[in-house]
């Protein structure tokens, strides 16, 4: 075998490769002398049909045969000889020749590699590494919080509708032209007064209201709204009130606490558990935020030319799980540029540092995940008997040792931030990358 290579584009390339026809020709009469011994060939007994006669009848075939193979087997022996990583299914074609078991056979497979990675040198980059500052007016915030997420709604009795109740409604509508549209029916839907979930000043209109009271409210939709067959147009509503309840809060008493599972039911045992979970939650923030910060670096400084093959996947991957309208065009191309090269850095950096999973490690981020949870022993027996599952931790611990062997190298400050800034900070990016 003979094999040239020259580079088409940056990533692509292309061999040129020749197969001797002794060696095809060497094969196929391997193969035909077996086959001599069992061929039915009428006019001849078993085994003593002439070799001419089977190379007639079979050759054609078996040559396509040992092709195929000679032709797979030194793809693969050029690709090592360049030392050569494809990134896709090559593309063959077969160079003109004679049609003679003798002759040569060459072909060329062009097919892109993946991009040389060299990591650019890391040890100017600053990281920066929140440090908790939670005070009591924090504490207070997130006790308050926690009371609003523990909220019952009770009813209003007779008294109207006001901005902060809950009412209870069914409702049919029609556009101002008498015209139908999809969703212009809901029954037993709660909407709360003031929170502006509904458009066009809808929930104003229910304002005074009682239960068991009709009111016909007309809304017109904004433009662009998600519903192409209302965008900018007026419907009316028909709609009947069914109840009215009004909002309760409970009090930081001994209740409350026994909720929250504290044994000393005393509200300085409720500040330092909320403390705790708070200081528990800013850790975790800090971790995200130094990984950001991380990831962000290894993309800016490691630019590198991506094959289309591990493009077009990625932007398969990403429209599977994402509409056009949370991923516009724009959005898309520079997400599935980043998410390749880190793919790619990320691989590299694990190989040659040999980083692997620590089942140990694996096992305490699935008991971090399941304390968010009520049961999080069974919530850590579904993780570690879920394949699917199982690797996704995998793959979150192994990027979180590349983080820290990055950390490794580069220059870590550490800056005192408020404990609502970092958690709003890590919500926002949490919501970006969903």
């Amino acid at each position: 075998m003979q094999a040239s290579l020259e580079t088409i584009q940056r990533l692509e390339r292309r061999l040129t490769i020749t197969i001797p026809g002794k060696d095809i020709a060497k094969e196929v009469d391997n193969r035909l002398k077996p086959l001599a011994k069992t061929a039915q060939i009428a006019g001849f007994r078993p085994g003593k049909a002439p070799l001419s006669l089977l190379q007639k009848r079979f050759g054609a075939s078996l040559r396509q045969e040992v092709m195929e193979e000679l032709v797979k087997s030194s793809l693969t022996e050029a690709v090592n000889q360049y030392q050569l990583r494809m990134a896709d299914a090559p593309e063959f074609e077969l160079l003109p020749n004679e049609e003679s078991v003798e002759e040569d056979v060459r072909y060329t497979a062009t097919f892109e590699i993946y991009p040389e990675i060299k990591l650019a040198p890391m040890e100017n980059w600053v990281i920066t590494r929140p440090v908790a500052s939670i005070n009591e007016s924090d504490v207070d915030k997130m006790l308050e919080i926690l009371r609003h997420q523990h909220l019952t709604w009770i009813p209003a009795g007779d008294r109207p509708a006001m901005l902060g109740d809950r009412v209870k409604v069914d409702f049919t509508s029609n556009l101002t032209d008498g015209k139908d549209f999809s969703g212009n029916t809901g029954n037993d839907v709660l909407i709360v007064l003031g929170d502006g979930v509904f458009v066009g000043g809808f929930e104003r209109h229910l304002v005074g209201a009682v239960a068991g009271e009709t009111r016909t409210v007309e809304v017109t939709f904004p433009l662009g709204y998600h519903n192409p067959e209302v965008t900018g147009k007026s419907a009316i509503f028909k709609v009947v009130v069914k109840s009215v309840e009004n909002v309760q809060i409970p009090e930081l008493n001994e209740e409350f606490i026994h909720n929250f599972g504290i044994e000393e039911k005393t509200m300085e045992a409720l500040h330092q558990a909320v403390r705790a979970n708070m200081e528990w939650q800013f850790e975790q923030g800090a971790w995200q935020s130094i990984k950001k910060q991380v990831l962000d670096a290894l993309y800016q400084y490691n630019p590198l030319d991506l094959p289309r093959k591990l493009m077009e996947e990625e932007v398969v991957r990403l429209r599977a799980n994402f509409s056009e309208e949370q991923l516009p065009p724009m959005v898309l191309e520079g997400l599935v540029q980043r998410n390749v090269i880190l793919k790619l850095l990320l691989e590299d950096i694990i190989l040659h540092q040999n980083l692997k999973a620590d089942p140990e490690r694996v096992r305490a981020y699935i008991q971090t995940l399941a304390k968010e949870y009520e049961t999080p022993e069974e919530v850590e027996r579904a993780y570690l008997s879920d394949k699917n599952q199982l690797q996704k931790v995998e793959k979150v611990v192994i990027e979180d040792m590349v983080v820290e062997w990055v950390l490794g190298q580069v220059q870590v400050k550490t800056n005192l931030t408020p404990y609502g800034e970092l958690i709003n900070s890590t919500l926002t990016n949490q919501a970006r990358r969903q």
